[in-house]
This record gives C-alpha cells, structure tokens and sequence, in this order.
C-alpha cells in the first residue's frame, strides 16, 4: 500500500493547452473587431451615398490624409504597437506556461502608450502572481522588444508593468542604470 502524502496540485486536472471561450477571444481581439466593424460600417454608409468604389476611394483617400498628418499618424503607430504589445504578450505567457493549472493565461485589461514605451495593466487570474510575471521578465522583454521592464507595486489581482524601449531611452540625456552594469563614467575611467 502506497502511503505517499496527497499531492496539492492535481496534476489530472491540468490542462496546458486550454482553449479560451468565444468571450476571451473576442476580449483578445476587441481592437481589430471594433476596427472592421467601424470600417465596415463606414463603407455601408458612404456606399449608400456614392457607390461601392466611391466608398472605398473615400475611406483611402481619408487614411492617407491621416497618415500624412505627423501627430495622427504618430498616434496611429503608437497604438498600433500597443496592439502588437498586447498580442506578443499573449504568445510569452502562453509558450511559458505562465498560466492557471487549468490552463487560463491572466487577461490584459490595457495596453496604454507612454513617451518611453508602454503600460500594460495584466488581471492575474487566481493562481497566477506578479511574481510569475517577474520570472518571465526577460521573453517579455524579448517579445515587446523593449530594453527593460518595471513591474509598479500590485494591487492584487492586477500586476501593473511599464515597458520600456530602447529607442526611447537614447532620446533621455540621464540613463539610469540597475547595479552590476557599468555607467558612464566607469567606461571613460578604463
């Protein structure tokens, strides 16, 4: 008779490979949905007025325009890159298991745009920590192509992290560096 003590996690209930609700999925995509819908929408109208190609030339001529505007079409891209963000972590907390022992990745709530990257707001589902998060720092880092991450103090269940890019740190005169790394002034003293 086997007297080993009982096992907390139940390893047959564990499902790696959990596929998410049409709810998720919907909350996953709600930027490209509303997208179409508002494209698609807007192609109805204007078709009414003046015709299937007249539509489609209005809406690219106006997409154009936008995009010739440097403040919107900086907007545009920095929105865009929070999509991107947000999709990237998804495949991080997917491809490291960073998941629920049913198999439920933590939920982004916002993907937000700052002047050195991004802000990420993560509901963690129960049996998901920010101390999760923090050990898969560095596929973060590598899937959002930032230089580094800081996770702000968490109010549970939301982790809260700031993106940080390597592009928009060589705009900053101060670079400010964790300890261990060299500063400025320990290469001009070698």
């Amino acid at each position: 008779m086997d007297r080993r003590p009982d096992d907390p996690i139940r390893w047959k209930q564990l499902n790696p490979d959990h596929r998410p609700g049409l709810i998720t999925l919907a909350w996953r995509w709600r930027t490209e949905i509303a997208l179409i819908v508002a494209l698609v929408g807007l192609e109805y109208v204007l078709a009414q007025v003046m015709g299937l190609v007249g539509g489609v030339l209005v809406i690219v001529a106006a997409a154009e325009i936008l995009y010739a505007v440097p403040t919107t079409r900086r907007w545009m891209f920095r929105h865009a890159r929070c999509v991107f963000v947000r999709h990237r972590l998804y495949s991080v907390f997917r491809e490291t298991r960073t998941t629920t022992l049913k198999g439920r990745l933590p939920l982004i709530m916002r993907v937000s745009p700052t002047n050195h990257g991004d802000r990420v707001m993560v509901f963690c589902r129960a049996g998901i920590s920010v101390e999760q998060l923090q050990k898969v720092k560095r596929e973060i880092c590598n899937a959002s192509m930032a230089s580094d991450i800081y996770f702000a103090p968490a109010n549970a269940p939301f982790a809260k992290m700031e993106i940080i890019r390597a592009d928009s740190r060589s705009q900053d005169k101060t670079v400010t560096f964790s300890p261990g790394h060299p500063t400025n002034e320990d290469l001009d003293e070698s």
